[in-house]
């Protein structure tokens, strides 16, 4: 979504003449599919009781993990590969240190 609202600020910027309302449109579809991406990044985790760990490519207000109403797991979504290759050797760490409790 943040990508979105970056063309969709650069184009009023630079074209006054679009139209605001399909500029409107197009926030509101990505949102949209957004929200769905989210959902679906979801399921997997309910199904197979695994962690799947996303890469948005872009800040974001809505943070990293992405709670989805009515389900266990939330989705969770980091801003670069980098950061989100992280993560499994770290949840593998965490494991290993509860174990010895």
């Amino acid at each position: 979504m943040e990508i979105i609202r970056l063309l969709v600020d650069s184009t009023r910027d630079v074209d006054p003449s679009a139209s605001p309302e399909f500029l409107r449109q197009i926030e509101g579809l990505s949102q949209e599919y957004e929200e769905v991406h989210v959902k679906r990044t979801v399921e997997p985790m309910k199904v197979h009781e695994k962690p799947v760990i996303d890469v948005s490519l872009a800040g974001t207000d809505s943070g990293t993990v992405r709670p989805v109403e009515s389900r266990r797991y939330s989705g969770v979504f980091y801003q670069t590969p980098e950061n989100a290759e992280y993560v499994p050797s770290e949840m593998v760490a965490y494991q290993r240190f509860i174990d010895r409790l």
